[in-house]
């Protein structure tokens, strides 16, 4: 027979290997006491969210519902809600995410003011989390039912008046002006979702600097690196805003926090393609207009136009940033997670910006013989 305490040990480790960036650790920890806590809703909740950390959806989706089942008003934690209520998505998923954002709710407001403050903002915290979620089904699953304009609308303020200074809501917002095409809202809103990502950047690199080690640094290092996708993610809709300056930006913190994140190269060189491509045909910036609409279509970039510098800066920071994504692709080729459509768009890119440069800003220990022609035989 097992102990509490051997089952608060079991989690406490595995939740320090989730936060560390090592999931499959974390999953071989917890996995060999699957049966002996098979009825432990804190230990279920625990394995199904490790179980998703490691793209083991389906094995997540029977953990995480038996939870719920054990726990169905989310007496013991509303994670299991929030987490099942995304997989499934649709009207069944916001049953399961109503669960969970109830249960916050309540917590909220018998929150008292003796209460920690962190305990409070861990609480809002988990609403966004789960109101986004919501968001994201109506901008997807029901995005053709008569409400789901009103619903997101609803959504969104309701997330921005839990904390205004949230820089994933303003990004949120900015979703769906683009969908609902308020484009000047919209920019307004990347905006000011960039302004607050900056601060909290800012913040959680002093926090990391400052830590004395132990849980403290580990979550500021945690949250540090859980910038990346929301970072990405906001500079796709500056991309579709035509925000290029600010994109790029974007993208540039990105790989201050991992110099080897793939995506942000793609998506550097494309923006300094983009550019290259607006100054060689004379395009006006036009926010109403989709980037694909107008872009896309245009002749080949002209490498060799005599008296044109500013497009040739351009093209060289493109060649640069995907050379550079290049080069990462050859590294981490044996990756299950690298994005095919990335990988496609990188190599189509690179040949029309005059092909791989071995001028990279990836310093790795890797044999570029022949880059040029891999290049070729992948294509």
């Amino acid at each position: 027979m097992t102990s509490a305490s051997e089952l608060e040990t079991l989690l406490l480790t595995s939740r320090a290997l989730l936060s560390s960036h090592q999931p499959e650790l974390a999953l071989a920890t917890l996995k060999p006491h699957a049966d002996s806590y098979s009825l432990s809703v804190p230990f279920l909740q625990q394995y199904g969210e490790t179980l998703l950390e490691n793209s083991e959806l389906e094995e997540a989706y029977d953990v995480l519902a038996q939870a719920c089942e054990y726990d169905p008003q989310a007496a013991v934690g509303v994670e299991k809600f929030l987490y099942l209520g995304q997989i499934i998505g649709g009207r069944d998923g916001l049953n399961f995410l109503n669960v969970g954002l109830n249960k916050l709710l309540l917590d909220l407001e018998t929150n008292s003011v003796n209460d920690a403050l962190a305990e409070k903002k861990s609480l809002i915290k988990k609403l966004n989390q789960g109101i986004f979620a919501e968001i994201e089904i109506w901008m997807t699953d029901l995005c053709m039912e008569e409400e789901a304009e009103q619903q997101c609308n609803d959504l969104i303020n309701k997330s921005l008046e839990f904390d205004n200074e949230n820089p994933e809501a303003w990004s949120t917002l900015a979703s769906i002006r683009i969908s609902q095409q308020r484009n000047d809202d919209a920019i307004t809103a990347v905006n000011s979702a960039w302004e607050l990502f900056l601060q909290k950047k800012t913040a959680l690199e002093s926090a990391s600097n400052n830590a004395t080690g132990g849980e403290e640094e580990e979550e500021a290092s945690a949250e540090y690196f859980e910038l990346i996708q929301a970072l990405l993610t906001l500079a796709k809709y500056a991309i579709e805003l035509e925000m290029f300056e600010i994109s790029l930006q974007i993208v540039a913190n990105v790989q201050d926090i991992n110099e080897k994140c793939l995506e942000s190269y793609y998506l550097e060189g494309f923006v300094n393609y983009l550019i290259a491509k607006r100054i060689q045909n004379n395009i006006q910036s036009d926010s109403d207009v989709k980037i694909g609409e107008i872009y896309m279509d245009l002749p080949p970039l002209d490498l060799n136009r005599e008296n044109d510098e500013e497009s040739k800066t351009y093209i060289d920071d493109a060649r640069l940033a995907l050379s550079s994504g290049y080069k990462l692709l050859q590294i981490d080729s044996d990756e299950e997670e690298i994005d095919p459509e990335i990988k496609e768009m990188i190599q189509v890119l690179l040949k029309e910006v005059g092909g791989f440069t071995r001028k990279t800003r990836n310093e790795n220990n890797v044999n570029e013989e022949n880059w040029e022609e891999e290049i070729e035989m992948d294509d």
